[in-house]
């Protein structure tokens, strides 16, 4: 069984080199689509029970209640986190913040690892949001590409 993986791997890999590797895979979609023909086969094989997943398609417990729990961020709420930022953004050194984020920045022109400079910027309480800026201003922001 473990060959039979192997020699499926390998070809698939072969694919892969094919399309030019990786990264254009991943802008041409191919893994996309490749994910979800994956979970297509999948999900027909558990509607045709060939496949069972139990509590779901085997198994069932007709009278069974389940109560999951949803989280619900109210208005209330979020304006209290809204607030806290800004108490912790009036709190920090801004100064130091803004050269962490710099940092970052420069160093994601470079091979670096960017790594322990979002560390240090947390650490100083730079918000996720701002570290994520820092770099999308050498990045850019990835927009995946919808498949048919």
């Amino acid at each position: 069984l473990t060959n039979e993986i192997e020699s499926k791997v390998n070809i698939y890999f072969d694919d892969i080199d094919k399309i030019g590797g990786v990264i254009n895979g991943i802008e041409s979609g191919y893994f996309q689509k490749e994910i979800a023909d994956a979970a297509s086969v999948f999900n027909k094989k558990i509607e045709n029970d060939e496949r069972y997943i139990v509590g779901v398609n085997k198994f069932l417990k007709e009278d069974e209640k389940i109560d999951i729990p949803i989280l619900e961020i109210t208005d209330e709420v979020q304006k209290k986190q809204i607030k806290n930022n800004k108490l912790l953004k009036n709190k920090r050194n801004n100064g130091k913040v803004n050269n962490k984020l710099k940092l970052i920045s420069k160093a994601a022109t470079t091979s670096t690892n960017l790594l322990p400079l979002i560390i240090d910027a947390a650490l100083e309480y730079a918000t996720l949001g701002e570290i994520v800026n820092a770099m999308k201003i050498v990045f850019g922001e990835w927009s995946e590409q919808s498949i048919i």
